[in-house]
C-alpha cells in the first residue's frame, strides 16, 4: 500500500474524504449483494485504489468507473491499462452527465466519500436515468437513517424510490487510512416512484430545515402559509400539530405534499 502511494505521489486527502477500501473480504460481500452477472453493467465512483474495480471486473460485462482525483486516475489507467471492460473516466461524478455512459440498464456501486452521500443518493435515486440497484458504503449513522432506524430526508429518499437492507457492518480498520467512525454497506433496490415523490421530497426539505422547530413552524415560514391553515391540515392527515419533521412516516408526508402541491 505505501509503495503504491509513493509511487504515484498520492496522499490521502481528508477534504475530499479520502479512504481508501483495503479489506478484499468487504470487496466481495460488496460484489455478493450486487447479485451479479456478466451481463451487468456496472457504475462505480470513487474506485480509488481499485480494490472494489478490480473484484467487479471479474463479475461483469462492463464497468464504468468515474474518478474525479488525477493521481488516482493515473493509477488506476496504469493498473488496469490492459483490461478491456473497463472505461476509466477522469471526472467529477457531481458535475458528471452519466446518462452519455449508462444509456442501458446499469447498477451503481460505490465507495465514496461519505461528505457527498447525500448529493449521490439524490442523483441517483430521483434523477432520470435511475439504476436497477445501488450497493454504496455510507457512515454507520446514515446507514441507519436509510434503514429508518432514525428518521430524516435520506430515510424518506429510499423509501420513496426502492427498498434499503443492510448488507454488512465495515469497521474503521478496512480503509486506508483507517476513518474516525465505523461504516455499512447498504443495498438499495429500486422500484417504481411513490406518487408525487418530488413534492414530497421538496416540503420535507422545508420540515427538516431546523429540526429544533415544529414542523407546523418550519412549514408556515417555508411554504408562507398562515399556521391555522396549516393546522386543518394536519388535522385532516392525522398529523400532531405539535410534531417535528423526524416523527413523520413516509405516509404522513404524502398526505402532506398532496395537500400543498399548488404551493411547493
Amino acid at each position: 500500500m505505501q509503495s503504491i502511494l509513493q509511487k504515484y505521489n498520492i496522499h490521502p486527502s481528508k477534504l475530499r474524504g479520502q479512504n481508501f477500501l483495503i479489506n478484499k473480504g468487504i470487496a466481495e460481500k460488496i460484489i455478493n449483494a450486487g447479485e451479479l452477472s456478466k451481463k451487468d453493467t456496472v457504475l462505480e465512483i470513487g474506485p480509488g485504489l481499485g480494490v472494489l474495480t478490480e473484484k467487479l471486473l471479474e463479475n461483469v460485462k462492463k464497468v464504468i468507473a468515474v474518478e474525479k482525483d488525477k493521481k488516482l486516475y493515473e493509477l488506476l489507467k496504469d493498473r488496469f491499462r490492459n483490461i478491456k471492460n473497463l472505461e476509466l473516466i477522469d471526472a467529477d461524478i457531481l458535475s458528471l452527465d452519466t446518462k452519455h455512459y449508462t444509456q442501458n440498464a446499469y447498477k451503481l456501486i460505490a465507495n465514496i466519500p461519505y461528505n457527498i452521500t447525500g448529493r449521490i443518493l439524490r442523483i441517483f435515486l430521483s434523477g432520470d436515468n435511475p439504476p436497477s440497484m445501488i450497493v454504496i458504503m455510507v457512515q454507520h449513522e446514515v446507514g441507519e437513517k436509510l434503514l429508518g432506524k432514525s428518521r430524516g430526508m435520506l430515510t424518506l429518499l429510499a423509501e420513496l424510490y426502492g427498498k434499503a437492507e443492510r448488507v454488512c457492518n465495515v469497521s474503521a480498520g478496512s480503509f486506508y487510512p483507517a476513518p474516525k467512525i465505523d461504516s455499512m454497506v447498504i443495498k438499495l433496490t429500486l422500484g417504481i416512484p411513490k406518487l408525487h415523490s418530488e413534492e414530497v421530497l421538496k416540503i420535507a426539505k422545508i420540515g427538516f430545515s431546523q429540526r429544533r422547530k415544529k414542523l407546523l413552524s418550519n412549514l408556515s415560514t417555508g411554504l408562507k402559509l398562515d399556521k391555522k391553515k396549516l393546522r386543518e391540515a394536519f388535522l385532516e392527515c392525522g398529523i400532531n400539530e405539535n410534531a417535528r419533521a423526524e416523527e413523520l412516516s413516509k405516509s404522513d408526508w404524502l398526505k402532506l405534499a398532496e395537500k400543498f402541491l399548488k404551493y411547493i
